[in-house]
């Protein structure tokens, strides 16, 4: 999905939830084997959101760091010359 994570975030626990009201409906034969199946595609869709959510964060220090890292090369490159 292309939306912004928080949003994304929110639909996938919005089914999640839904899921689980059906599966109190639904608590047994096919039609709640079913609503198993999606409740676990649904945790490892959120698992894998949350897992980007951090990915991204790390990445952002990186490049922060990086950028405070060149911003002290050229003060020093100044100074020297």
């Amino acid at each position: 999905m292309s939306m912004e994570p928080d949003r994304e975030k929110e639909e996938v626990e919005a089914k999640l939830a839904r899921c689980r009201e059906l599966a109190q409906e639904f608590p047994t034969g096919p039609t709640a084997d079913m609503i198993r199946d999606m409740e676990a595609d649904i945790l490892e869709e959120l698992r894998a959101l949350e897992h980007q959510d951090r990915t991204d964060q790390a990445r952002q220090v990186v490049q922060e760091c990086a950028e405070d890292q060149r911003q002290v090369a050229d003060k020093l490159r100044k100074k020297m010359n």
